[in-house]
Order: structure tokens, then C-alpha cells, then sequence
């Protein structure tokens, strides 16, 4: 990621200048890109493996999974 500086609020007045079809475009403009550089991030169902595991470590699992089933009837 590339980090770029800038004075917000040189921005904020520049912004101020413009017309409000001028402001809209801008908005529309930064929408569209910020929808297309987020569609490029994908994640994998294969990334939560191991997420938690640790609440589990000290648990015996089939006796938790044999409490559940009983509180069900």
C-alpha cells in the first residue's frame, strides 16, 4: 500500500470551490474507485482455520457436542 501525504485541508477548500454537480462527480468518481480497488481483495474460506482455537484447547469436544444434543430434547 502506498501511503501518500497531503493537506486535508487544502483539500476541504478546494472541494468548497466547486459546484455541486462538480461536487457530485467527485463523490461518484471516489465511489467507483473505492468499489473497485475493495472487489479486488478476496479471501478464502481456508483463512479461519485455526481462528479460535484456543477457546477449544482445554475442552473435551465430544462431551461438549453430547451436552449440546441433550439440552436440545
Amino acid at each position: 500500500m502506498t501511503t501518500i501525504a497531503f493537506d486535508r485541508q487544502a483539500i476541504f477548500r478546494g472541494v468548497d470551490t466547486l459546484d455541486y454537480t462538480d461536487k457530485l462527480n467527485l463523490l461518484s468518481y471516489i465511489m467507483k474507485d473505492l468499489i473497485k480497488s475493495g472487489s479486488k481483495t478476496k479471501h478464502h474460506l481456508s483463512e479461519l482455520r485455526g481462528l479460535g482455537k484456543e477457546l477449544w484447547q482445554n475442552i473435551d469436544i465430544d462431551g461438549y457436542i453430547q451436552n449440546e444434543r441433550a439440552s436440545w430434547d
